[in-house]
């Protein structure tokens, strides 16, 4: 804007160059007519109302003070009076009379001062404070709990509504519980994916209303509440459930029998298939494999340990006992004939040594037999394994809420592995332990086969009378300077018909075992095992001839005592010595025979792998042994019958009457024994 001042010439000449000087006086005259109205009734009503305003004034001012010198005492008169001139000095002067009242202070508010309108009692409110306050107190007290319970009535019955609407969501809860205590385990499942879904919802709404920057309704509120809170609830019995069964599934064990067997076996895939239901991180498949492979190696050694040592312990109280008699040797011997008569295997000698050799081959029928023995553990084991491996098992087993469960249906690489290894691991201590048992010499220090010794014994009932023994009572192992002490599995003074009997039913129970073992696929893809299972074959064939056949040699210079001097029922000319003799020698031969070839597995799968044709050293020491068993034999019959061919032994009626007559008889026996035994290799 211009700073220059204002001009009543140079405006009027402006104002005379755009209008007339006739219509600017006239607007003037018009204006000022118009002042002079508005300003004549504004006077008249200020000067008619003027005292009005005055004493309205004053009356204001008059209940100020007095409100405000509330309680006070003074001795002073009335300094502030009513006036009523019209004068504006009166009313400045009575303005300031009332705002120059000396005005007292205290720290402290009296009774009388409490209604006061000053600062110190709240403007007068301190009086009607505390009635205030109380009365409202009271009122929460009486009215409170009234509008209190129509609050909590109406949360209530929004509530109960909830509850309504989402009773689905708690049944499935009180479900999961009555299927865990029932065992039940599809129910169990089927609640728990119910259970799953209504979360899952619950979850949907929750993220829905986030990205669309909506608020939740109450009813929503309160279902993903109790959703929230039943799904806790259920999580946590859930998981307590699936400790348990994991516990249960390491927990499983296969029994002797078939039928039990299968049972825990199906018991195993319903726990697996429960776990896969109700989701977990861990495999439970892999994890039973495994724990299953640890539970069969623990207890193919230490139930092999344990045979040892339960066999090297009878053995030594056997070696520590006495020898039997020649003639209660011939009394055994004698039984051959009776087998041959009767094809039944009787008593054929003393009851310790027939109890030992029961226990081993119970034991070993216990550990290597393909129906109800440890090594058909091993191959339903591997069976079940090669089923999961080729996926074949896991057809039937679900896959778990939203297929959570399909991941743990194929075995990781790595297990495997793990479990191929295992098995032939398995194999192969099943192999070492029959290597320790029939190839090498007993030990002296039995605490290096098992520490501690374990109490309680492998032997079934059906082994015949156990061979109990005290731990801490081993006895030492005799040095004798017998052939039979070099063999932790022979009966010490055993006769060559029992060990021939019960070691001809050992080899085949061996030689069967390394047949099946050899036929399975693991075991054809290593040909270092098999080799190792036919050496094995072929060296413990071996030791148990030449045991046997020592053994035989021994007792055939005994044969001699089979003399009874009875006149035989069906050759009267002779005694029964011939029989006797044939049959022994018969027994003998036969039992050989089954040893050297090992006929009874000839037929099972696999034995070609592990089981050969017997050596020509072999069967030339079964001819040397033969033919030792009919020198010691014929030789012990003549001096026999040259001794008691004296009278005063005594002898019976067939020896008296000739002393030639025993000779005779022997030629009789090696004739007859010599034309039944030659065609036999």
């Amino acid at each position: 804007m211009s700073s220059t001042t204002f001009s009543p010439s140079l405006f009027l000449s402006e104002v005379h160059n755009s209008a007339s000087t006739e219509d600017l006086l006239r607007g003037l005259d018009f204006l000022s007519h118009s002042i002079e109205q508005k300003s004549a009734s504004l006077k008249v009503l200020v000067e008619s109302n003027f005292e009005r305003f005055v004493r309205a004034k004053a009356t204001i001012d008059n209940v100020y003070t007095e409100m405000r010198n509330h309680g006070l005492e003074t001795e002073a008169p009335q300094l502030h009076t009513r006036t009523t001139s019209r004068t504006t000095s009166n009313f400045k002067r009575s303005s300031g009379q009332a705002n120059n009242e000396p005005e007292r202070k205290g720290p402290i508010i009296n009774e009388k001062r409490k209604n006061a309108l000053v600062k110190e009692s709240e403007y007068g409110l301190q009086g009607i404070k505390t009635p205030l306050i109380e009365a409202t107190v009271r009122a929460e007290e009486i009215w409170g709990p009234a509008l209190g319970g129509h609050d909590k009535e109406e949360s209530l019955k929004s509530i109960l509504t909830s509850l309504e609407k989402n009773r689905a969501i708690f049944n499935c809860g009180a479900a999961v519980e009555e299927s865990i205590k029932r065992r039940d385990y599809q129910g169990l499942a089927e609640e728990y994916e119910k259970i799953q879904k209504h979360a899952t919802g619950a979850r949907t709404m929750a993220e829905r209303a986030k990205q669309n920057q909506v608020q939740l309704q109450e009813a929503e509120i309160h279902q993903i509440v109790m959703t929230a809170r039943v799904l806790m609830d259920v999580e946590t019995r859930v998981d307590e459930f699936k400790e348990d069964t994991w516990g249960r599934l390491s927990r499983t064990q296969y029994e002797f029998s078939s039928q039990a067997r299968a049972n825990k076996s199906d018991e195993s895939l319903e726990l697996i298939g429960i776990l896969l239901q109700l989701g977990v991180q861990d495999n439970p498949i892999s994890s039973w494999l495994l724990t299953r492979h640890d539970y069969l190696r623990n207890k193919v050694i230490s139930t092999f340990e344990r045979m040892r040592v339960e066999l090297e312990i009878s053995r030594r109280r056997l070696a520590g006992g006495k020898a039997p008699s020649a003639k209660m040797l011939a009394t055994h011997l004698r039984h051959a004939h009776a087998i041959k008569r009767e094809g039944a295997h009787v008593a054929t000698d003393t009851g310790a040594v027939l109890a030992f050799w029961q226990k081993l081959h119970r034991s070993l029928e216990t550990l290597l037999s393909a129906r109800d023995g440890l090594l058909n553990e091993v191959f339903d084991f591997w069976d079940t394994a090669q089923s999961f491996i080729d996926g074949k098992k896991q057809r039937g087993l679900p896959v778990g809420v939203d297929g959570q469960g399909r991941k743990h249906h194929r075995l990781d690489p790595g297990v495997v592995n793990t479990l191929r290894t295992g098995v032939v691991g398995l194999f192969t201590i099943i192999l070492q332990q029959l290597d320790a048992l029939l190839l090498q010499e007993p030990v002296d220090d039995i605490s290096a086969l098992f520490s501690p010794i374990p109490s309680t014994p492998i032997t079934p009932k059906s082994a015949g009378p156990r061979l109990n023994f005290d731990a801490n009572d081993v006895p030492p192992s005799p040095k004798l300077g017998q052939s039979w002490e070099r063999y932790a599995f022979w009966a010490p003074y055993s006769n060559s018909l029992s060990a021939g009997y019960y070691l001809n039913q050992v080899i085949s129970l061996l030689g069967t075992a390394a047949a099946e073992i050899a036929s399975v696929d693991l075991v054809k893809q290593d040909p270092r095992l098999t080799l190792q299972f036919k050496t094995l074959i072929g060296d413990s064939r071996e030791r148990c001839l030449t045991a046997i056949c020592g053994a035989w040699v021994h007792d055939s210079e005994n044969c001699k005592e089979l003399e009874d001097w009875t006149r035989s029922a069906e050759k009267k000319e002779v005694t029964n010595l011939p029989a006797y003799f044939e049959a022994f020698e018969d027994a003998m031969i036969s039992n050989l025979r089954k040893v050297i070839y090992i006929s009874e597995a000839a037929n099972v799968p696999g034995s070609r792998e592990v089981i050969t044709a017997p050596p020509a050293r072999l069967i030339e020491a079964v001819q040397r042994a033969f033919k030792h068993s009919f020198y010691k034999a014929f030789t012990g019959m003549m001096e026999h019958a040259a001794k008691s061919a004296n009278p005063e032994d005594g002898v019976g009626e067939v020896i008296t009457r000739s002393g030639d007559n025993a000779i005779d008889s022997a030629d009789i026996v090696s004739s007859s024994l010599h034309t039944n035994q030659s065609s036999t290799y």
